[in-house]
């Protein structure tokens, strides 16, 4: 039996299709998601795969076949397609679709609209825009799909008592683990010799720069391997803390931000010379092969015994999960792991692929704390407590290797995801 994804496409140029609402979009990241589609046919281990079939919407006429207009908006909200805030002055209210594509999506029981990103997730405060447009403009929620790496689509769905659609991809989690298997990782080292923690922030997000104050503050840099690598000068200062320190706790910790907001770039210990990381700059990885995005030097790995991850999403008013290719390091790394993150993100890593946080040594609390500030002093109480106990630490990490070899294996196994989600789409068909 031949099976077939079509993907529709509202305008060509010649024989050649533009990304649904690029043109109208023009300042935002839609991508054509051909290429996703291709991914799973390539990589999924199942035989007798479906092919894919770009089409016009014509094709959708006079076809008992299921045809999908996606809109990929990579790593934008879904909510930018409808409230275009970049001018602060000046909220516009947009509608993505004209009213004879908004009729299709009534109307042809055939045609099937999708929104979709592939690494990033989204927030509660899209779906729920979503939800009320399709209900202002009667078009089926059953015919709509959300797709995107977040792992709470499914309760916005009851909680909004949606017929929407969701997926939560697992593309990053997928891809990311292929490259971490491709370089190999390193060794389990018994007698580890650099400093006890290691802590790398790229992306210039408040939650990064807020920990690093505390740990400051606290006298603990000096025992981590940090860095700070801002792709861009967010001028983290005064307001920038707004959402995590109040006016009182910005002013105790003023010598602290100052300190940072004067930092261009800070490379971790062992990366000063390699010239991958320079202020303000995308990372340069001219050196690397092209499936290898993100510097993996197994010294740093090697060196440290905890790893302090901070994730992208953090910030509670997002009220998502995104398990990104960080939160996988420490496991493929034998190392301890802390993750500051949205709230339920260890739990949810724990339920999805069965990871060994070593409860019985490190207190991971800080993950059920639905406010934010509130979870990352307890982040910060967690570090300062396990400073304090070095030595046990050691003795622990000597003592439970299989389960730190365990964990990676777990890690591995992360590859077999390609197939739910080759699943999924092959289910659409």
């Amino acid at each position: 039996m031949n099976r077939t994804f079509n993907l529709v496409y509202d305008i060509w140029d010649n024989d050649n299709p533009i990304a649904n609402l690029k043109i109208k979009y023009n300042w935002m990241q839609l991508t054509d998601p051909d290429n996703l589609i291709l991914h799973y046919m390539d990589d999924s281990t199942y035989q007798n795969k479906f092919t894919k079939k770009k089409c016009k919407i014509e094709d959708v006429f006079n076809s008992d076949e299921n045809y999908y207009y996606i809109v990929d908006h990579g790593g934008n909200q879904l909510i930018e397609l409808f409230i275009d805030e970049r001018d602060g002055n000046n909220t516009v209210i947009r509608d993505p679709f004209d009213e004879g594509m908004k009729e299709l999506f009534r109307t042809q029981k055939n045609l099937f609209l999708m929104f979709l990103t592939e690494h990033e997730p989204d927030c509660e405060l899209s779906f729920k825009y979503l939800h009320n447009y399709l209900e202002e403009n009667n078009i089926p929620e059953k015919k709509v799909y959300v797709v995107n790496n977040n792992d709470k689509l499914n309760n916005y769905k009851v909680n909004y008592n949606s017929d929407i659609n969701v997926h939560s991809l697992q593309f990053i989690s997928h891809s990311s683990t292929k490259v971490l298997v491709k370089m190999g990782g390193n060794e389990y080292i018994e007698n580890k010799d650099g400093k006890f923690f290691m802590c790398f922030n790229k992306s210039p997000k408040v939650h990064r720069y807020a920990l690093l104050c505390y740990l400051k503050k606290y006298n603990l840099l000096d025992n981590i391997n940090w860095s700070l690598v801002p792709t861009w000068n967010s001028q983290p200062i005064g307001d920038f803390y707004k959402k995590i320190f109040d006016e009182n706790e910005r002013n105790e910790l003023f010598k602290e931000i100052e300190y940072f907001y004067n930092i261009d770039i800070k490379r971790s210990d062992y990366e000063e010379d390699k010239g991958w990381f320079n202020p303000y700059q995308d990372r340069n990885t001219s050196e690397f092969p092209i499936w290898l995005h993100i510097p993996e030097y197994m010294k740093n790995y090697e060196s440290s015994y905890v790893n302090i991850i901070t994730e992208s999403m953090f910030l509670d008013e997002l009220n998502n999960i995104h398990i990104s290719e960080k939160s996988f390091r420490p496991f493929f790394y034998f190392q301890f792991p802390i993750i500051l993150s949205t709230s339920g993100h260890i739990r949810k890593m724990k339920d999805k692929y069965g990871f060994d946080f070593y409860e019985d040594i490190i207190n991971h609390s800080y993950d059920d704390e639905p406010n934010q500030s509130v979870r990352l002093e307890m982040v910060v109480k967690e570090i300062k407590r396990l400073n304090g106990i070095k030595i046990r630490l050691i003795d622990y990490y000597k003592n439970n290797k299989e389960r730190f070899e365990l964990n990676k294996q777990k890690v591995i196994k992360v590859l077999d995801t390609v197939n739910v989600d080759y699943k999924f789409f092959e289910s659409l068909i």
